[in-house]
């Protein structure tokens, strides 16, 4: 495997006026782009990230996701077209096809349900349809996420915005920056934030789709069965509620009697808002609520999962002992 840090510049490669970015974070961001020799290929996406510690933060490698993507060969997984390394600012860029759609974006669509808007809001609605393509998107996700673990590599972030979709309706998971690939069959010498077994990184995953154990600081955990708690909570979305919010405010007031009750409704509109306002959209309901932050996504799971117990929650997990009933 040739090295991912030969010299390039980026106008080197790729056409400056084309490129646009599309998603930021503290730590990376992606750039939209088109090749310089020939701008009527396909727009690729430019993922940057600097490879300095004191640039980046735990556990996020963009070195090691290179690494990992280019030992990776599956049609549900994003495949990496070309790489470099930018000595000058000491960032490392690696493109992939842009894929415009993602699953959070077909979550939040009142037409992707299993069940029709109600009363004056009623549109043409195909069950059969919603049941095909949602079987078609799980089957895939949970066919990626196999394959990794056969490779011996947690994902560690699965989510819906994780989840490419393109034109053919394939998916392509993407966003490998803080995977985990095990070292005895990988190695991790060349590893940004190596994680020995009794330090592994507990601050993963997103949101919603965190694991139970990783919201108590478990210092070692099952990176594959966190995976399968996120890919669970992911593919529950396909039938959770959705609700009508401004596009200005986290949240409304619904003005229903419970939680219970709200969760019972496909879809949610509050009385201060309708469905020709302006600044109004659709979001669905994640499977817990995370809107509270860690304790309070930790009391979402657990009303709806049970308290743990000794026989569901071993002893090793010590960080959670506080929890136990």
């Amino acid at each position: 495997m040739s090295s991912i840090k030969e010299p390039f510049s980026l106008d080197q490669v790729f056409n400056p006026a084309s490129l646009e970015t599309v998603e930021e974070s503290p730590v990376a961001y992606v750039t939209k782009a088109c090749y310089r020799a020939d701008p009527a290929r396909e727009a690729i996406a430019i993922k940057s990230a600097s490879t300095q510690p004191h640039f980046s933060k735990k556990p996020h490698d963009i070195a090691k996701e290179l690494r990992i993507l280019r030992k990776l060969s599956h049609v549900n997984i994003i495949n990496v077209l070309g790489h470099g390394f930018d000595e000058t600012t000491s960032s490392l860029h690696f493109w992939m096809p842009f894929i415009p759609y993602k699953l959070r974006d077909l979550l939040d669509a009142p037409s992707f349900s299993p069940h029709p808007l109600p009363g004056a809001h009623r549109q043409e609605h195909n069950g059969r349809s919603f049941a095909v393509l949602a079987r078609s998107l799980a089957y895939q996700i949970i066919h990626a996420v196999k394959y990794l673990h056969e490779q011996h590599i947690a994902h560690r972030d699965i989510k819906p915005g994780n989840a490419l979709i393109n034109e053919g309706g394939v998916v392509k998971i993407i966003d490998f920056g803080i995977a985990l690939a095990d070292p005895a069959v990988h190695g991790n010498m060349d590893d940004l934030w190596p994680e020995p077994p009794n330090e592994m990184c507990f601050d993963v995953a997103t949101g919603s789709y965190r694991a139970p154990e990783l919201l108590f600081g478990a210092s070692s955990y099952d990176p594959y069965a966190t995976d399968l708690w996120s890919l669970g909570t992911a593919c529950a979305e396909f039938f959770t509620p959705l609700r009508l919010q401004s596009h200005y405010d986290d949240e409304e007031d619904f003005e229903y009697d419970s939680d219970e009750e709200r969760q019972k409704r496909s879809f949610v509109i509050p009385t201060s808002l309708e469905l020709s306002d302006p600044d109004a959209e659709w979001r669905r309901n994640p499977l817990f609520d995370v809107s509270r932050g860690s304790i309070g996504l930790a009391w979402s799971i657990f009303k709806a999962r049970g308290t743990p117990t000794d026989t569901i929650w071993p002893v090793s997990l010590n960080e959670a002992m506080q929890c136990i009933a």
